[in-house]
This record gives C-alpha cells, sequence and structure tokens, in this order.
C-alpha cells in the first residue's frame, strides 16, 4: 500500500469490509499542503481513487454504515463528504474550529413515494465541534439528481464550557 508522500495519520475500514481510507499529514511535494485521502481494495490492496479537499492534517476518516459515502475531517477545520461509486464530494464545509469527531447515523429509505427513488437513501451525520454539536441531513432530491443538504444545532447547555467530543454514536431507537 504505497501512495502517500508524508506520513499517515489516521485509517478507515468500510462496514462491509471492501475499502480501507487512507489520511496523511500534509503533502511535502505541494505548496498548498495538500492532505490527500485514498480510497482502497480491501482485497488487492490496490489505489481506487484519491479524494481531495482537506490540507495540514487529516484528523479522522469514516464510512457510512453502507460504504457508500466517506467523511474527512481536516485539521484546518474542513469536514468533507466523499461519494466512494465516484469521488465526487457531496458536502464541504469549513468552519473557524475543526470539527472534533463525526458519526454516522443509520441509512434510511428515501423513496418519496417514487418508484425506483429508493436506490438512494438518505443519511445523518452528526459533527461535533468545540461550541456546537451539527444534525447534517443528506436526502436525495430526483429534480437535481443530487443529494441536498440540510444541517440543524442541537440545542446544548450554556454552561459556557468548551467541549472536546471525541467519538459518538447515534441511537435511533429512542
Amino acid at each position: 500500500m504505497r501512495g502517500h508522500d508524508n506520513t499517515i495519520s489516521t485509517l478507515a475500514i468500510s462496514g462491509d469490509g471492501y475499502f480501507i481510507a487512507s489520511g496523511q499529514y500534509g503533502a511535502s511535494r505541494t505548496i498548498s499542503n495538500e492532505a490527500p485521502v485514498i480510497l482502497w481494495n480491501y482485497d488487492t490492496r490496490a489505489p481506487i481513487t484519491q479524494f481531495d479537499g482537506l490540507t495540514t492534517k487529516v484528523n479522522k476518516l469514516e464510512f457510512s454504515a453502507d460504504g457508500q459515502f466517506l467523511v474527512g475531517l481536516g485539521e484546518e477545520g474542513t469536514i468533507v463528504v466523499w461519494d466512494c461509486k465516484d469521488g465526487v464530494a457531496i458536502y464541504s464545509k469549513r468552519s473557524e474550529f475543526p470539527a472534533l469527531s463525526v458519526a454516522w447515523g443509520e441509512v434510511r429509505d428515501s423513496n418519496q413515494g417514487l418508484s425506483g427513488a429508493g436506490k438512494h437513501p438518505g443519511y445523518t451525520l452528526i459533527s461535533c465541534y468545540a461550541k456546537q454539536v451539527l444534525i447534517n441531513n443528506f436526502d436525495f432530491q430526483i429534480s437535481s439528481m443530487s443529494y441536498k443538504t440540510t444541517n440543524e444545532s442541537c440545542q446544548m447547555p450554556s454552561t459556557g464550557l468548551t467541549r472536546h467530543f471525541t467519538c459518538g454514536i447515534v441511537d435511533t431507537t429512542g
């Protein structure tokens, strides 16, 4: 598994065991300090594609439950969600403070009452920052043939504390 030109900072394996994703510290060969993410075939250990959009260092990578999407957190404050089938970034957001943790919810059926529309399920991604927690919903829009993202901020206690989230679990049972 050779492909990175700097130290690997994080790894993730998809739940179905088909993909490995690896992220690195900023590339020494570029002025922009780009920190690429490489998607690998788990069985052959061969690279499939490279995802761009993060710089300085990739802090965390996480696959959706079905392996369709990969989220990456950059040290510089950027969060990017890529489609593993075509490598397109469906969501990218840069904030003043970096996301500390992310957690995917379960994959939702979002057929919108239309036959065949269930081929594109909906996804929930929780992103945690020092002063807020965001619920990001990704729902496929038939009219635009792409995923639309909506964000909702969770109400947090107003104690003035700075939180340091290191992991998360999305519980949809209650």
